[in-house]
């Protein structure tokens, strides 16, 4: 999986966890809706202040929204 697939589905979770709409992020960010529906999907490509800016909207960290969570489904080895 690509880093920016993992950074749109981290930013899902924590947006959907917040009860946020996707209005509410793009505004508390400064984007276009259109834009974080893409970075959203994994189809746009993202700078560092972009994602600070996002990060920041959330309440998070940069690092939280680019790291995976390694489940045992995921990796399976990793646990054994």
């Amino acid at each position: 999986m690509e880093l920016k697939d993992t950074i749109g589905r981290n930013i899902v979770k924590k947006r959907e966890q917040k009860n946020m709409t996707q209005q509410s992020l793009a505004s508390k960010s400064g984007l276009s809706i259109s834009y974080l529906r893409q970075i959203e999907h994994g189809t746009a490509n993202i700078t560092l202040d972009v994602l600070q800016r996002i990060s920041l909207g959330l309440g998070t960290s940069v690092d939280d929204l680019m790291h995976a969570d390694f489940t045992e489904e995921q990796n399976p080895d990793a646990f054994h």
